[in-house]
């Protein structure tokens, strides 16, 4: 905000005030750049609409784009011309400019060959790194089917991290379409701001959900002197390393004469129960595990390993412990 309020002057604008003091502080969760608007959520541009204003003739936007000009629209306002995108698309940044430069719609379209899950994420940046203030952008967004039909949509709302659509949904093959548009959450200039300087930079991930993931690694230990009958310890950890729920799992143990462990070694009798795990989430499981009086003298490694998620098949085993 101090560095749009320092550009400002550079570009010639004046100090938001009122009648009773140079900076306007706003009101509600806005506030003027050109005043002192610190801890607002949203901070914009102005033509002096708020109540009391001072220099009612000095339109910030227009005097802005004298100086230093206007970047071009880069998506269409209708469907008929929208961008069309390529999924996955990962934090892609656009910017609608705000009324005072003329109303924009952003449009984007994408198509799904097949029936897909598909993770949706969109607001302002602000909002989406956890900033509670500070944006000028208040968003409205909807995607909507080929036929009409709104499959899901962000309504404006402050402070900008609530300005967020955050989504998994289930997703018919087909066409869909993505519309942005600024939007204020209160246009009513006495509590809240109408759309003049409502604009700004929003970003949107859309991505087919990858399923669960599930991966064990264990702590490799110095390497040990045991004898038959005896309990080794053996710490592993299980992580979901996907973007959906893994349902609960069994871990289980192989031991080989080499370092390349895998399931077709012995297995020992010891195996561990793993609760389901969210995105991201992981377990520390340790197990006691009884040497054979069977298994032969020399160097053996030991390493966990992770029955298969059902989602999407896939294993993992374990760095070796001596």
């Amino acid at each position: 905000m101090t560095l749009s309020h320092e550009s400002g002057h550079q570009m010639g604008l004046h100090h938001n005030g009122n009648p009773d003091r140079e900076y306007e502080h706003g009101h509600g969760d806005w506030g003027p750049i050109m005043g002192g608007p610190f801890g607002k959520s949203h901070v914009q541009w102005s033509k002096r609409e708020y109540p009391g204003a001072n220099n009612k003739d000095e339109d910030d936007l227009a005097i802005i784009r004298d100086a230093i000009g206007e970047i071009s629209d880069e998506a269409e306002d209708n469907p008929g011309s929208a961008m069309k995108l390529s999924l996955p698309v990962i934090e892609q940044r656009g910017v609608l400019r705000p009324e005072g430069l003329g109303k924009d719609i952003d449009v984007y379209s994408f198509d799904l060959p097949a029936s897909a899950t598909v993770n949706i994420r969109i607001g302002p940046p602000l909002g989406i790194l956890g900033e509670k203030m500070g944006t000028s952008l208040s968003l409205k967004a909807q995607l909507i089917s080929a036929s009409g039909a709104l499959i899901t949509s962000l309504a404006p709302s402050s402070p900008p991290l609530s300005n967020i659509l955050q989504e998994t949904l289930p997703l018919a093959s087909g066409h869909y379409d993505l519309v942005l548009e600024p939007l204020s959450y209160d246009p009513d200039w006495n509590t809240g701001f109408g759309e003049y300087g409502n604009g700004g930079y929003y970003s949107f991930t859309i991505e087919k959900q990858r399923g669960p993931d599930l991966v064990a690694t264990s702590k490799t230990t110095a390497r040990q002197l045991i004898s038959a009958g005896q309990d080794i310890k053996l710490v592993s950890t299980v992580a979901n390393l996907g973007d959906a729920e893994a349902a609960g799992t069994t871990l289980r143990y192989f031991i080989a004469e080499s370092p390349n462990v895998t399931q077709n070694n012995p297995e020992a009798p010891e195996t561990q129960q793993v609760a389901s795990l969210a995105p991201a989430a992981s377990v520390e499981v340790t197990q006691s595990l009884s040497v054979s009086q069977n298994l032969s003298n020399g160097h053996h490694w030991i390493a966990s390993c992770v029955d298969r998620c059902p989602a999407n098949h896939k294993q993992a085993t374990t760095a070796p412990k001596a």
